[in-house]
């Protein structure tokens, strides 16, 4: 049986940003976002293997996580098992839990934090919210990645939205979420801040998830 997936809740979790393309280092921003799952007692920390996997429940112990080593390009997860140092590389897995909160790995091979599962798939940057989970923190450095992401479901492609040429990509994938794609496109267009876009991403999603 598959686990209970999380839904979008109340409480409020802070990036602060180390770093973004073409914006000066010296630059800091906080970004509030509606939503954080506390970071409780581990209720299940393992990778799974492929898709199937997941869905099967199929969660491999690998042990107690320790730490990774980020990349623009791949990241690799360290954990420890029986005083073994495992590495396991994210290109090589579908996705893993930590202290039961899921993670995929998207197509640059980094993690992505499930953040909502409704209508839409809607992620947030992987990195940042292990760290977040591992110090039971509600901040974070956001070194690599974006801020958010979607998908059609928990099986098909992640999209990054970043600005408008990615909300088009994601649109031309999956024309169903035409009008999502158009709230956001319509959102942001005039975004200055990287945090701005984030938010009107997630009202963007609530507005097209919500039940009347």
């Amino acid at each position: 049986m598959l686990r209970h997936e999380c839904i979008f809740e109340n409480p409020v979790k802070i990036y602060t940003l180390a770093k973004i393309p073409n914006m000066p280092r010296s630059i800091i921003l906080t970004l509030l976002v509606g939503m954080w799952l506390t970071a409780a007692a581990d209720d299940g920390t393992g990778i799974y293997r492929t898709y199937d996997d997941y869905k099967r429940d199929k969660l491999e112990d690998v042990g107690t996580y320790k730490s990774h080593i980020a990349s623009s390009g791949n990241t690799t997860l360290v954990f420890d098992k029986a005083g073994e140092k495992i590495k396991i590389k994210c290109a090589d897995i579908w996705g893993f839990r930590y202290k039961g909160k899921l993670f995929r790995i998207d197509s640059r091979s980094m993690p992505v934090y499930l953040a909502s599962k409704d209508t839409v798939i809607y992620y947030e940057n992987g990195i940042a919210n292990l760290q977040m989970l591992k110090y039971n923190s509600t901040s974070a450095s956001l070194e690599y990645g974006f801020f958010c992401y979607l998908s059609k479901d928990m099986g098909s492609e992640i999209f990054p939205i970043n600005g408008p040429k990615t909300v088009a990509k994601f649109r031309s994938a999956h024309p169903e979420f035409s009008k999502l794609a158009d709230c956001i496109e319509s959102e942001i267009a005039d975004n200055e801040f990287a945090q701005n876009m984030m938010i009107d991403v997630k009202n963007c999603i609530w507005r097209f998830t919500k039940k009347d």
